[in-house]
């Protein structure tokens, strides 16, 4: 299956422009810490050329449920993960 990539930066810049708009930001260190943990996903992912093991699973399962954790205790990180799509 093929990533259309231009179809994120589209989103992502959407999401962000709205953010702005609205005057409601998500810090930096919220998206840093989420882009962290979906790279160590990714990165690991590649390594096993496309096939999730468990160990990947288990890591977006866990990236999942701190989407939702933190997108209750903080409307700027709900914004932004309702917005993006990230779940």
């Amino acid at each position: 299956m093929e990533i259309n990539n231009n179809n994120f930066v589209d989103k992502a810049e959407k999401v962000i422009s709205k953010i702005n708009s609205d005057r409601r930001m998500i810090t930096t260190s919220k998206i840093r810490n989420i882009l962290s943990m979906a790279s160590i996903i990714y990165e690991n992912a590649k390594r096993g050329k496309g096939n999730l093991r468990e160990e990947e699973l288990a890591d977006i399962q866990m990236l999942r449920m701190k989407l939702i954790y933190d997108s209750g205790r903080d409307r700027d990180v709900k914004n932004f993960v309702n917005g993006s799509g990230l779940l």
